[in-house]
């Protein structure tokens, strides 16, 4: 397939190319910090009067803002462009470390990073994305692969680079360091976003001049958001990725403390995460590029199927080994789960305001996301051991499997609206 067509040939290459690596690195920098937070614990947790319940109390809390400020955080992208949404958000990300760096007490950690992180992370996804989905018509689910690509990348570098930074300079110098490199990193790229190709008098990547179909060539079409909430595959959508939130981000924050609990040094424990972000690059990639030949729906089926098995490894598999061959499949599912978020509201509800769509989806997943390290340290401390939270991730996982399998049933008649409905 070809690259669109410009009216005007300033650049060598097709900017939406740009957009791809800006948002890679994006991803990297923002979710790698924030996914770090398990190589924390420890070292947070030697603080006088400071415990995994309010720690992890904290996590959450960001991580509900962060959802909660997603939709609107959508909302804006469709309507001023994603770049001040994007650079707001790194200047959020840089003082939320920097302040983390001087808490004095486990309240002050709490409202940095529940609220000032929880802020700042509310302008990633939905933005980016939603940006880079308009700018392909071909190669759009191997776009998104890579961007979210740098998700997993940040995952694999991170807890490698935070366990490094914390033995040298210990937890404070640590979020200095981040607050930074991640402000610095997200505002800076936040400049390059346009949101559509015919800002700059281009088409999508993969569309011709004058093509048949005015929904890749002209003004994007589909539904608007209560439209959108007026369908069951909607709520299908949401449901889904509120059960996806809750089982990986309590395997993301609590695989690091598990594998120290069962006696593993805390080097290794931190490779952990190295290793699902490893994992999660290629399932991101895999996952981008089997949606763009196989559909968008297949991928997710298989991904939530085998996550459920993953989960149901670690009720039978306890030794090290078991751990870092959980974590790598782990790391491949999650990111074929992440890669699809993105692509089936396109494909369903259209790109008319797909930013407010994925802004809420993005938020039904980070709600699910605040609950589950919440939840994880509650069974924790009530039972004293894993079990329980495993199996109630397996449980999630197979909840987010049989939804995934209606995920089309009402497709057919959600593309008739979106092809009757104009901009």
């Amino acid at each position: 397939m070809a690259p669109a067509v410009s009216s005007s040939r300033r650049l060598p290459f097709f900017y939406g190319h740009l957009l791809v690596i800006a948002g890679y690195i994006i991803m990297l920098v923002m979710y790698g910090t924030l996914y770090s937070f398990g190589v924390f614990l420890k070292p947070l947790l030697a603080e006088p009067g400071w415990t995994r319940t309010s720690l992890l109390g904290a996590y959450s809390l960001c991580f509900f803002l962060s959802g909660a400020l997603a939709a609107p955080a959508g909302w804006l992208t469709d309507r001023v462009g994603p770049a001040p949404v994007i650079c707001a958000s790194g200047i959020f990300l840089g003082v939320g470390y920097l302040l983390l760096s001087h808490a004095s007490s486990v309240a002050a950690f709490f409202l940095w990073l529940g609220l000032i992180v929880g802020a700042g992370m509310s302008g990633g996804i939905a933005p980016v994305l939603s940006t880079v989905t308009r700018w392909y018509r071909a190669r759009r689910g191997l776009m998104t692969g890579l961007v979210v690509a740098g998700v997993g990348s940040g995952t694999f570098v991170m807890p490698s680079v935070s366990s490094v930074l914390i033995a040298a300079f210990g937890w404070r110098v640590s979020f200095l360091l981040f607050g930074i490199v991640t402000g610095g990193a997200v505002a800076g790229l936040g400049l390059l976003f346009r949101r559509e190709p015919r800002d700059m008098g281009l088409l999508p990547y993969g569309s011709q001049p004058g093509g048949a179909n005015p929904n890749h060539n002209g003004p994007a079409r589909g539904l608007s958001l209560p439209e959108a909430f007026r369908t069951v595959e909607f709520w299908i959508l949401i449901g889904l990725y509120a059960s996806a939130g809750f089982f990986i981000q309590i395997a993301l924050v609590n695989t690091t403390i598990y594998a120290v609990e069962l006696g593993a040094p805390q080097f290794r424990a931190a490779a952990l995460l190295s290793v699902t972000g490893l994992g999660s690059i290629a399932g991101r990639l895999l996952g981008g590029f089997a949606s763009d030949r196989l559909g968008t729906r297949p991928v997710l089926v298989v991904a939530t199927l085998m996550m459920a098995a993953q989960f149901g490894l670690l009720l039978v598999s306890r030794g090290l080994p078991a751990l870092f061959l959980f974590a790598g499949l782990f790391g491949i599912t999650y990111g074929e789960i992440l890669c699809a978020m993105p692509l089936l509201p396109a494909e369903l509800f259209g790109l008319r305001r797909h930013g407010a769509l994925l802004g809420v989806i993005t938020f039904a997943s980070t709600l699910g996301g605040g609950t589950g390290p919440l939840a994880a340290g509650f069974l924790f401390e009530l039972f004293r051991n894993y079990n329980v939270v495993w199996s109630v991730c397996a449980a999630a996982s197979l909840m987010a499997f049989i939804l995934s399998l209606s995920t089309g049933k009402g497709r057919r008649r959600d593309t008739r609206i979106v092809r009757q409905r104009g901009h």
